[in-house]
């Protein structure tokens, strides 16, 4: 069948349909915002101005307490260092007590029976090398003399 030969083809046709209609991308109009309006500006800086005064009062309240930690603390090392230092001035009382000669010569006879020595009890030795005349020893150069020594010895 031979119907619808064109330019000597031997196909058949094929309907023609009508080309599909392209959507193309609308850009739909940016919706409208209102401007904001003048009492919600004040009252977002008002909120913003309480926050940070809240946050002001808070950092004040939180040194304050941490200060007075530290005050506490003080405190109690003062504390501790005056009963240091009592406790060093009883001690210093004591051996002051302990170096005193009378209190020293009345324990050695009371406790430890010790005798004061007499004359029966004296006896004197006589050492060669105290006997002989010191010879004249050559100053020692090395010895440290103050500086006012020294401030003597150039005046002179």
């Amino acid at each position: 069948m031979v119907s619808g030969q064109m330019n000597g083809n031997a196909a058949r046709t094929l309907p023609q349909e009508a080309p599909r209609p392209q959507r193309r991308a609308v850009r739909q109009p940016a919706a409208r915002t209102r401007p904001v309006p003048q009492h919600a500006l004040k009252r977002t800086g008002a909120i913003l101005l309480v926050l940070a005064f809240f946050a002001l009062f808070a950092t004040v309240v939180t040194r304050f307490a941490a200060i007075e930690e530290i005050n506490a603390q003080l405190d109690t090392l003062k504390t501790d260092l005056k009963s240091a230092q009592l406790e060093t001035e009883q001690l210093r009382r004591q051996a002051s007590m302990g170096l005193n000669l009378g209190e020293v010569e009345y324990r050695a006879g009371t406790e430890l029976n010790m005798e004061m020595p007499g004359k029966d009890d004296e006896v004197f030795v006589t050492l060669p090398e105290a006997t002989k005349a010191p010879a004249a020893e050559p100053e020692d150069k090395t010895e440290f003399k103050g500086v006012f020594d020294l401030l003597l010895g150039l005046l002179d």
